[in-house]
């Protein structure tokens, strides 16, 4: 029996035509294969999905610490930036005061004018309660206050006196604003130039006049 391209009944004996076996083994398999290939392809996109929600997730919770982390250290930042102003503000006053209290060496004419205003001189001298260290320490005290820098001068010397004797005494030493030295006798407010810590001729001479004796300084120790 011919079969007529589309056509759906047998010419010669009117019956329906069936498709053959082979074709329809086909149909069944392809099919079959594509709806495999969409299951395996929803499965697949599924798995995806989930991967990028799971993903997402991740994500999103790293970004939320990420936020609060960044809250913290900008907290953080506002308290040191509070700090370091606080640090600044302090740091300008303690400046303000060490400006108040940083000595500077006297000019001879402002040495002078102090020593004439003071009133450490008019004390009264007693042996082994208030003597020559106490003079010392009291104008230097006083200088300071002022704002001038004066020394304690520890001069060891030895005088005549049928022989040579040891003796010791304390007064004050100074460098002046033009580079040159002062040595300073609290006592009397004398003051007598030299050209440092290591000149003692002048100073020699000063306390051999002022004590009438013979005199020379065998050390003389400046601290500060």
């Amino acid at each position: 029996m011919a079969e007529i391209r589309g056509a759906k009944f047998c010419p010669e004996c009117g019956r329906p035509l069936k498709p053959s076996r082979r074709l329809f083994i086909a149909t069944i398999l392809l099919l079959s294969l594509l709806a495999a290939s969409n299951l395996w392809l929803f499965w697949l996109l599924q798995a995806y999905r989930a991967q990028a929600e799971s993903r997402i997730a991740a994500l999103t919770g790293n970004l939320e610490e990420a936020k609060k982390e960044n809250e913290r250290l900008a907290g953080q930042v506002s308290s040191l930036q509070a700090a370091v102003e606080s640090l600044r503000g302090e740091a300008g006053g303690l400046r303000s005061e060490l400006s108040r209290y940083k000595l500077r060496r006297p000019s001879i004419e402002e040495l002078k004018a102090f020593l004439a205003a003071d009133r450490t001189d008019e004390r009264e001298f007693v042996e082994g309660v208030y003597d020559c260290k106490s003079f010392a320490r009291d104008l230097r005290s006083a200088a300071k206050a002022q704002g001038l820098n004066l020394s304690y001068a520890i001069v060891d010397f030895e005088y005549w006196h049928f022989g040579w004797e040891r003796g010791g005494h304390i007064m004050n030493g100074a460098w002046l604003a033009d580079g040159g030295w002062a040595w300073i006798e609290p006592q009397g407010d004398d003051v007598i130039r030299a050209d440092g810590p290591n000149d003692w001729s002048e100073l020699e001479s000063f306390l051999s006049e002022e004590w009438e004796v013979k005199l020379r300084v065998t050390q003389v120790v400046v601290v500060w």
